[in-house]
């Protein structure tokens, strides 16, 4: 059974071993805007669901791999709500601040130097700390006022010392510190489009997508805008093999520091490009009805298929036309 027949990707992430970790909808419960988001992992060339929790009623904001002090894949929801797997035992977690503030929509999850942090609106920022705790870190960042068009987009760092976070109106932050400790600046941003992607490259810079084809550059306070030629909102970027490869809704890129090159795999035509993830020897391209892997110079397209006998029973009606016939009882447990 192809589970994106009657599904489509949400987020996708890889772990260093190229296990896949994804969330995914039912298309007709997505149209009937009814939360949920579906994990399933794929293992040994096999997806799975996860028994414990098949199906959350939340919409999953982002993923990531946690790799200390436990290894753990960790799934976050628009509204803090937390799903960390790890060897297919898992846990659900929520965030709650300190400073008694509901949790603002989350924008982003990313892994950096092994911790897991998120990112979103009213600029809050959190990170998994040991076993299940979530500490806010946006001291001097979040945002206290009426405004409700002031947030973060996306998070990423050099390690946990060095962390940048970009957003709405081309705002750029720079986190220094550990702990609860950190401390964020604002750095003058050369533009003013929404950012909606980040990376730290291994060539030492950071690296901004956003709105209009929009490409930044920069480390502490110093930042440019590249033209790489591209007119459409850049959702995704990643550095892999000494290349910055981007993503927009219809096609993937790499960028050498002068070219910038379309991805050439003729199953890509219709790929809908989410996002990108980097294990320690591929890269993977999440899009809403295809996930591909780059791997020794080579793209493949990873399978979809999963065997009907690794379905729980509560989520076989999930992947079938009848689900809204049926209802959707088990969101609510």
């Amino acid at each position: 059974m192809n589970f994106l027949d009657k599904c489509s990707v949400l987020h996708g992430v890889a772990s260093l071993n190229n296990d896949v970790f994804i969330a995914v909808m039912n298309d007709s419960l997505a149209e009937e805007r009814v939360q949920h988001a579906i994990p399933l992992w794929h293992h040994h060339n096999a997806w799975s669901s996860i028994p414990q929790e098949p199906v959350v009623p939340w919409l999953a904001a982002g993923l990531a791999e946690m790799a200390r002090p436990d290894h753990q894949m960790v799934m976050v929801g628009w509204g803090g709500q937390v799903l960390s797997v790890n060897n297919q035992a898992c846990a659900r977690e929520g965030i709650l601040r300190r400073d008694q503030q509901p949790v603002s929509i989350i924008r982003s999850v990313a892994a950096v130097d092994g911790a897991v942090y998120t990112a979103g609106m009213r600029r809050q920022v959190h990170k998994k700390t040991d076993g299940n705790a979530w500490l806010d870190i946006d001291r001097g960042l979040v945002y206290g006022g009426e405004n409700f068009d002031i947030g973060l987009n996306a998070i990423d760092g050099f390690d946990q010392s060095e962390l940048y976070a970009v957003g709405l109106g081309g705002e750029i932050w720079q986190g220094h510190g550990q702990g609860q400790g950190h401390h964020w600046e604002p750095i003058a941003s050369p533009t003013n489009v929404h950012l909606h992607s980040l990376c730290c490259g291994d060539d030492g810079f950071v690296y901004a997508g956003g709105r209009a084809g929009v490409l930044l550059r920069g480390r502490y306070d110093v930042w440019e805008i590249l033209d790489i030629g591209i007119t459409e909102t850049i959702w995704g970027v990643k550095w892999f093999e000494a290349r910055l490869y981007l993503v927009i809704g219809s096609a993937l890129y790499s960028w050498n520091q002068h070219d910038l090159l379309a991805v050439r795999y003729e199953q890509m035509d219709a790929a809908n490009f989410l996002c990108l993830s980097c294990s320690a020897d591929s890269l993977w391209a999440f899009g809403r009805k295809m996930i591909f892997q780059y791997h020794a110079k080579t793209w493949r397209s990873l399978s979809t298929v999963m065997a009907e006998s690794e379905l729980d029973g509560r989520l076989v009606k999930f992947f079938n036309d009848d689900v809204m016939k049926e209802g959707s009882d088990d969101l609510m447990v």
